[in-house]
């Protein structure tokens, strides 16, 4: 499902659904509900991918697979950020930042930070901004991933263009 999702969307949410009439395993649930969240979410439908993506949330939580629910936690707070409703992105961001520190997950962590400090410049709160833009630079730097630290750079850039000073 995860690679037609972007190039059709439509089709990717006809086999999540039909992913989920035919599961019965809870982990086969949870993860048919997060597929159906991405295809709504790359339809620009929201509130419905929310819904989805709560419910692959709750059964992953039952099951006890921080991964998951980690990445569940992650999509909500990029769902939430596109509605503009910060405080639940901001919420969701940390909460899947914990899981995936409990993981060692640092690819997600600075992905994560990197949204954050996105976010908050969405907000005008440029020296936060670049606190989070900072955070996902030295994991960047730690992990080697030079594509990772050339877009917290430029996101560096865009912080101090922003606050004129964020620091």
């Amino acid at each position: 499902v995860k690679n037609k999702v972007n190039s059709e969307p439509e089709k990717a949410l006809k086999y999540a659904r039909l992913q989920l009439q035919i599961v019965e395993i809870d982990t086969q649930i949870a993860r048919a509900h997060l597929n159906i969240g991405l295809a709504l979410d790359y339809q620009s439908r929201f509130d419905e991918a929310i819904v989805s993506y709560t419910k692959s949330l709750r059964l992953y939580d039952e099951i006890g697979d921080d991964f998951w629910q980690g990445q569940a936690l992650l999509n909500l707070g990029i769902v939430n950020y596109l509605k503009e409703d910060y405080d639940a992105a901001v919420e969701d961001y940390h909460n899947a930042l914990m899981k995936f520190d409990k993981l060692g997950d640092k690819s997600r962590m600075s992905a994560i930070y990197n949204n954050l400090g996105n976010l908050h410049k969405e907000r005008k709160s440029f020296s936060k901004a670049l606190m989070y833009h900072e955070k996902s630079l030295e994991i960047d730097l730690e992990r080697k991933d030079s594509i990772g630290i050339a877009g917290s750079y430029n996101n560096w850039g865009i912080d101090y263009r922003g606050g004129k000073s964020a620091r």
